[in-house]
Formats: C-alpha cells, sequence, structure tokens
C-alpha cells in the first residue's frame, strides 16, 4: 500500500513539474512576442511621434535591431 501511495506522489510531482513548466514556458513565449508587437509598432512610428515620446532616430533604430529575446 505504501508503494502504491508512493507512485501516486511522484505522479502528482510530476505533474506539478511539467504544468509549471509549461506555465513558465508560455509566459515567455508570450513575453516574447510583446516585444515583437512593440518593436513592430515603434517601427511604423513616424517622426514626429519619436519625437514625441524622446526618442531619436538612432534610439529607435538601435532597438529595432534586437532580436525578440533581448531586453
Amino acid at each position: 500500500m505504501a508503494t502504491r501511495i508512493a507512485r501516486v506522489e511522484h505522479l502528482n510531482n510530476n505533474n506539478a513539474t511539467l504544468k509549471e513548466f509549461f506555465h513558465k514556458a508560455s509566459a515567455l513565449l508570450n513575453h516574447w512576442h510583446e516585444r515583437h508587437r512593440t518593436r513592430q509598432q515603434l517601427s511604423d512610428m513616424p517622426e514626429y511621434l519619436l519625437r514625441d515620446i524622446g526618442l531619436e532616430r538612432s534610439e529607435r533604430d538601435q532597438e529595432l535591431n534586437k532580436h525578440f529575446w533581448q531586453s
């Protein structure tokens, strides 16, 4: 009986670990997608809006040259 309970507890721990992994992976993918989306919006901004938010063209270009996983 104790062995059977240990197996069930082990399975529950594995499921929790797997669930946590997929939750973290999903959060990371969402974060990367948001970063890509906002950089795309930044690339579409006209000069006057860049000035309004206090960005120089070189700063924008520097941000746009980053990969989606880079901060």
